[in-house]
């Protein structure tokens, strides 16, 4: 075969696996499928326990665009309400009306400086304490 002619078929055989994949995005489309998906991800949420569940739904996705939104706080919640999402992974309990199921627990702790006075009370139990010293927060994305 020549060079021309080695070139024609790696591109006719590249095509014609590209039609086999259109019929079959048609075909999972005209039942149902959805062709995007876009999912809310509040930050807390571990990113490799979210990267583990797409990669066990990737050999099932026929296709499926999958969208990320990295959110905080009430920001998942707008998102919700302001459908933007078609999944939402959030902190908390979502609005009324969605349905909801727990994926895991995260605890949350403080931390500062060994040298800082908060380091020197291992039981702070109170947000006044807390409130009497800098704080970094991470903003939230709701819009209230």
């Amino acid at each position: 075969m020549t060079a021309q002619g080695d070139v024609l078929l790696r591109r006719s055989r590249h095509i014609t696996q590209s039609v086999a994949e259109l019929e079959l995005l048609a075909n999972n489309l005209e039942n149902g499928w959805e062709p995007k998906l876009t999912i809310a991800r509040e930050i807390v949420y571990p990113m490799d326990m979210l990267v583990d569940a797409l990669a066990t739904f990737q050999p099932q996705s026929r296709g499926t665009r999958i969208t990320i939104i990295d959110s905080v706080i009430s920001g998942t919640h707008d998102l919700i309400k302001d459908q933007v999402v078609d999944i939402a992974i959030c902190g908390g309990v979502p609005p009324s009306g969605y349905i909801s199921e727990p994926l895991c627990e995260i605890d949350f702790l403080l931390v500062c400086h060994p040298e800082h006075v908060l380091a020197q009370d291992p039981n702070i139990e109170d947000d006044q304490t807390l409130a009497q010293h800098l704080q970094i927060v991470i903003k939230d994305t709701g819009k209230a």
